[in-house]
């Protein structure tokens, strides 16, 4: 049967008039044309755009240029809180991490001791050895004497 008729309508009238207006459209007048109402457009719109939002703010509304700076503002807000609750979160990673190997250094060190009291303490006694004089079983070194006020706090006692 063939083409439909709308597509034989279309293909006609663009076979007429489709290499006029190719002709128009890559002439220098038409770009020259087109350059202008660019110009005209965006000055137009310039001005408008200040007396609107010189109506809008006389009502104590804010204007589209307002709310544009806003959502600016807020887009930079959320990104600063999420760059800082991947710190917090990461020093809170980090903080966890360190706390498990001290409990696992605190662990080993309290079984240590414990094999120093049943006489089979020699892998405890190497390890005091290259730790050196003065150092705790945890490897920490000696502890700070117990501070009544900082263990109780100010809590209004006197």
């Amino acid at each position: 049967m063939g083409d439909p008729l709308w597509l034989r309508a279309f293909t006609a009238v663009e076979g007429a008039v489709g290499p006029k207006i190719e002709g128009v459209v890559h002439g220098k007048k038409f770009s020259t044309a087109v350059v202008v109402v660019q110009k005209v457009k965006s000055g137009v719109s310039g001005v408008v755009e200040r007396r609107t939002r010189g109506v809008w703010h006389l009502v104590n509304l804010p204007a589209g240029t307002d709310v544009r700076r806003l959502r600016n503002q807020i887009g930079d807000l959320d990104h600063e809180v999420r760059s800082l609750r991947g710190a917090v979160d990461s020093a809170a990673r980090k903080r966890a991490r360190e706390a498990r190997v001290a409990a696992a250094e605190e662990a080993t060190a309290t079984e240590q001791v414990g094999d120093k009291g049943n006489g089979s303490g020699s892998r405890s006694s190497a390890t005091d050895t290259e730790r050196g004089a003065g150092a705790s079983a945890s490897g920490r070194g000696a502890q700070r004497p117990a501070n009544a006020q900082r263990d109780q706090g100010d809590h209004g006692l006197e």
